[in-house]
Parts: C-alpha cells; structure tokens; sequence
C-alpha cells in the first residue's frame, strides 16, 4: 500500500514488513471506523492506520480463498463490503465482525540440555554447571478461536534486550551462556493481537567454573601475594645473606690480623731470650723458623681456607719454634688418616694453631717432666676428624694459675678462635664444631685435655 501524505507532499509505504500477508494488494475498503480492508494473495486483512495493528483472516475465517482478484471489491450503502476471488465471492458487514477478545494461555512443555531433556525443570532455585550452556525451550499457546493463528514472543533476560518475535515458532535455543542468572519469559499472542495474561518466568542459575568461584579467585589473589612476598623476602635475605657473608669476610680478616700479632709477640719474646742470654746460633735458628712461619701466616691470612698440608705445615714450624723455647722438651707427633689427601682437602686458615699454642703455653709450660702433643687426623663421612690431645696440666690448674697472675685473663688465640667458629658457621648447613674433654689418669688427677674438631668437607681442589 502506497499512502501519500498531502500535507507533506510524500509517500510511505506498508509492506509485508509492517505485518500485512501479501504485498500484492488488489483491493482497498475504509470502514466507517477508519480501518483498511483489503484483499490480497494470502487472503483478507484488516489494518488500523494509527495502530499500525494487522489482523489476517484466512479459509479459516471461511474465506472463499487465499487468492483474490484485481479490482474485485466493492461497498454498498447498506455497509457490506464485496471482495471477489478465484473460487467465489466473500460478503461481510465490516462492522459485525467479531474481535478474540480471549488471550490464550502459554505452556512451558519442556526444557532441554544439549537436546536432552531436563528431568527436574519445575524445581526451584534450577541451578545449572557451568558446562550446561547448552539449553532450549519449548513451548505451546492454547486458544480458544483460530489456535493455529497464534503468535509467540520471548526473551531471556541477561541475554536479549528486547522481547524476540518469532512468528509461530515454538521452540529456542541458546548456547554458550555464561555463567550468570537468567529469566526465560515466553508469551502467546492471538490473532487480534491480545497476548496471553499472564507471560511464563522460567528463572535459571549456570554456576561459574571453579577457577572463577570467589573462593578459588580469592585463593589466586592470596597465592600471587604469597608468592611476591615470598620473592621479596627471598631477595632481601639474599642480600642479607650477601651483605652478611661480606661482613664476615672482613670480620674473619680482623680475627685472623688480630691472631698474627699475638703470634709474633711471643716468637719476638723468644728471639728476644736468646739474645739475651747470649745464644746466637739458637738465636739464628729460631729467626730462620720464625721468618719462615711469618711468611706462611701472611700468605695464609689473605684465604679463608688453605690446603691441610699447609696447616699442618705451619703447625710444624710453629711446635718446632716452641719446642726451641722449651729446650727440646716437647713431643710433637702427628697420626694422619691414610685416606687422608691434605693437598686436595681445605680447611679454615689457622684453625687448629691456637689450640697448639693453648696447650704448649697453659698445660705444657707449667709442668716438669715429659711434655707430649699428639694429634690425630682422619677422614670421615661428611667431615675432616681432627685430635689434639696434651699431657699437660689441665684446664682446671691452669685457671688456678692464671688466677693468681691477674683477675680476668682469657687466651686471646681462643677468643678469636671462638669468635671465627661463629663466623663460619652462619648460614651453614654443616657446622664446624669443636668439643674440649678433660683427661685424667687412673688416681682421678689431671693428666690433660683433649681437642676434638670436627671440620665438614668444603670443597677440594
């Protein structure tokens, strides 16, 4: 239908797409009313212009049939309307037919997951997994008059905007939903266009994935903390471990510049002697040991770890200059493991010399008579086994005796000595341990002490 607007000088047109059955329009009657009447190839329909509203009539309105003619429409003064088709001649007073004023009801005859159907679709609180996104409707109108003229409309909230109209069709189907709360609204509309009263509400839940429960995002959030101040304690104890470990290079540099001294004042203390009682062939013997040990601890002093031969090497010449102070009283013997490489094996720098010198200058000095040092070195599992064992007068007599000298004394190799296992123990797994034992003889008297350190392996050359 072409409708030409005077006032505005322009056409509009009313197609198929505005709800009319057929664009090929043959006849057109106004009622008194206002409404169009015409015929067309799919039948009689009658159109309200300011509505816009369409109602078809068809064979089953007894319509002689769905093909009319060109031009074959007339209204007579009685006010019947005259529409002429293939197969005869349909009359009817406009203002006599009756409007369905009867909505139809509407049914929800069944739901399905993935075309299967879902046996508890009328429970309350429907909760779906989130792997069943795959679901349909179907659903069926009842009418009282021209059931098969009915009309549906639907729309899921949470997915469409805007009720869906679909003609007769009775079925829909959506994939692919997230996972979300939704509303399923489905209503019937007759042929006068009266929907259903009242609309079917269908609500559902498709529950979210574990990975996008609040629960499982909240242990993420919680875990990816975790794990960032993990890294950041991580780094900062590893540079507290580096700064720490710096620190005790420089600390254990000090102790061992502080140990040298010591040494060197007692060796000049001998020199010293034997000039002075004027033995200077012992004299020279003595500087050459000295200035021989003298280099070694030098070298010595600038490592943290130094080959046992070289140790033990040290500790001969430093027992063997001893052993000049003490007139050729002392015995000096060392028992070494076989499995024992002491090129290979490292140990702390001076290690073991301050128990030597502990055991020469506090248990061997004050006693008359035989005057013995042994020490044992074996290796075991995970660590270096080494013994040093004196006859001297023990530790309890020497506290007496030093007692008397002055009122606060302490070795100064020892304190060092104390001071370098704490040092070299920090963040290790294997600590370098030393025990001291008391010995006595058979009467229950003193008959010495008895070093026991253990060194764990470091590392070989």
């Amino acid at each position: 239908i072409n409708i030409y607007d005077l006032k505005k000088n322009r056409f509009t047109s009313f197609t198929e797409n505005e709800g009319l059955p057929n664009d090929a329009v043959y006849g057109l009657l106004v009622d008194r009313l206002g409404n169009w009447w015409l015929s067309s190839n799919k039948g009689i329909a009658k159109v309200e212009p300011h509505t816009k509203k369409v109602i078809k009539f068809d064979k089953n309105e007894q319509v002689q049939s769905l093909e009319f003619n060109e031009g074959a429409y007339l209204a007579c003064s009685k006010g019947l309307f005259y529409f002429g088709g293939i197969e005869g001649l349909n009359v009817f007073n406009p203002l006599e037919i009756k409007v369905n004023k009867t909505p139809p009801f509407i049914h929800l005859s069944r739901v399905s997951i993935f075309d299967k159907t879902l046996l508890n679709m009328w429970d309350k609180n429907i909760k779906l997994s989130h792997n069943q996104n795959f679901i349909g409707f179907e659903y069926v109108g009842i009418g009282l008059l021209n059931p098969d003229k009915l009309t549906y409309s639907y729309m899921l909230e949470g997915v469409d905007e805007d009720w869906q109209e679909v003609g007769s069709r009775r079925f829909v189907q959506y994939t692919a939903l997230r996972s979300g709360e939704y509303v399923f609204k489905v209503k019937a509309i007759n042929q006068e266009g009266i929907s259903s009263e009242q609309t079917v509400v269908y609500p559902f839940v498709i529950m979210p994935p574990y990975w996008l429960t609040w629960w499982f995002l909240g242990l993420v959030g919680l875990s990816f903390i975790l794990v960032v101040l993990y890294g950041y304690k991580f780094r900062t104890n590893r540079i507290r471990k580096e700064y720490q470990l710096k620190v005790t290079e420089v600390e254990l540099k000090a102790l061992r510049s502080q140990m040298n001294p010591h040494f060197i004042f007692n060796s000049i203390n001998s020199i010293q002697y034997y000039i002075l009682n004027q033995n200077p062939k012992i004299a020279y013997s003595y500087l050459a040991k000295f200035s021989s040990l003298m280099r070694k601890i030098l070298q010595n002093s600038r490592v943290n770890y130094i080959s046992l031969a070289e140790e033990l090497e040290s500790l001969q010449l430093y027992v063997d200059l001893e052993n000049i102070r003490l007139e050729g009283e002392l015995n000096y013997n060392i028992e070494l493991d076989p499995k024992v490489d002491t090129k290979s094996i490292l140990i702390p720098s001076m290690i073991l010399q301050p128990f030597i010198e502990n055991a020469i200058v506090h248990g061997l000095l004050n006693k008359e008579g035989d005057k013995q040092i042994m020490v044992k070195v074996s290796k075991e599992v995970s660590h270096i086994y080494c013994e040093i064992e004196d006859n001297g007068i023990g530790r309890e007599k020497a506290k007496e005796l030093n007692a008397n000298r002055t009122k606060k004394h302490e070795s100064t190799a020892m304190k060092a000595t104390k001071e370098r296992l704490e040092l070299l123990n920090i963040d290790k797994d294997k600590k370098l341990s030393i025990n001291i034992i008391d010995l006595y003889d058979s009467d229950g008297n003193p008959s010495g002490t008895k070093v026991q350190v253990f060194i764990p392996f470091v590392k070989e050359k």
